[in-house]
């Protein structure tokens, strides 16, 4: 359907977003919910002119409409918490490809699916978020072997079934989340640290190079998106990750305020329950 009236459960935005406080916040997009002609329609009206020509150059639909939906989303939250028209904000580029307002210091980070599009939101430090999917038949050992340290390729290893791919995604999904927190590129070193997942009730950080040194009291936690997606959080020490608020958005539509389920390790990683 392409037209969406406002549920009795929906929630003004205005009281969900960040005041004086520095609350970790996730906007999560459902595609299948927002591919309709006039939801991408109003989305594409909000871009830039640089946002719409580069849109023009996915060459399937599915991949325009999600980049679509994703510079939107961050367009619409931008003018929710800051005041301002969606189309007229500015974005910086690093040359790692992260994404920053040019005239306001708040934080925030992308992730995507398939399936899902999620936004997390802070008003300063530094934030990253990753969600992936529950492989079907992926070889887990030899993506370990080629991508994590040792310490990490060994606990895989040694799982089996479900435990598995549970521990593959916990590594994965911290990694990249700390990756893009500090606007580092994928591309370097996985393997130059790693990460306890099963001792205390914490998510430890070690380094295998000095590079890492300077952030091993990061926060850290995972967090079950549905029971297919499983989904991390790194934070800077300023930023606390013990209560996080996540709300499902269709853009410029409707706001639904959701429940996720926080883990402090992997073997913590089941269905999350939802209300709403």
């Amino acid at each position: 359907m392409d037209e969406y009236t406002t549920p009795d459960n929906s929630i003004e935005l205005s009281e969900l977003m960040p005041g004086v406080d520095n609350k970790v916040r996730i906007y999560c997009v459902t595609l299948s919910e927002c591919m309709g002609d006039s939801v991408v329609q109003r989305c594409l009206s909000v871009l830039s002119n640089s946002e719409k020509e580069k849109s023009c150059r996915y060459r399937f639909q599915r991949d325009r409409q999600r980049y679509i939906l994703t510079r939107a989303l961050i367009r619409f939250l931008a003018s929710e918490i800051l005041d301002g028209p969606p189309e007229g904000w500015e974005f910086k580029i690093s040359s790692k490809g992260k994404p920053r307002l040019i005239s306001n210091d708040f934080q925030f980070n992308i992730s995507h699916t398939t399936d899902y599009i999620t936004c997390v939101i802070v008003k300063s430090g530094l934030i990253g978020i990753d969600i992936e999917k529950r492989p079907k038949d992926a070889s887990l050992h030899r993506l370990a072997a080629e991508f994590f340290a040792k310490e990490e390729t060994e606990k895989v290893i040694s799982s089996t079934n479900l435990r598995q791919s549970k521990r593959f995604l916990s590594y994965w999904t911290l990694k990249e989340a700390y990756l893009k927190a500090r606007g580092i590129g994928i591309g370097d070193s996985l393997n130059s640290f790693w990460f306890e997942l099963d001792e205390g009730i914490t998510i430890k950080l070690n380094a295998k190079t000095p590079f890492h040194n300077g952030f091993l009291d990061w926060n850290f936690r995972l967090f079950n998106l549905d029971a297919t997606h499983v989904g991390a959080l790194a934070a800077s020490p300023d930023i606390s990750l013990n209560s996080v608020c996540f709300y499902m958005v269709v853009p410029f539509l409707r706001l639904l305020e959701e429940r996720i389920e926080l883990c402090s390790n992997f073997d913590q990683l089941s269905t999350v329950s939802q209300t709403g």
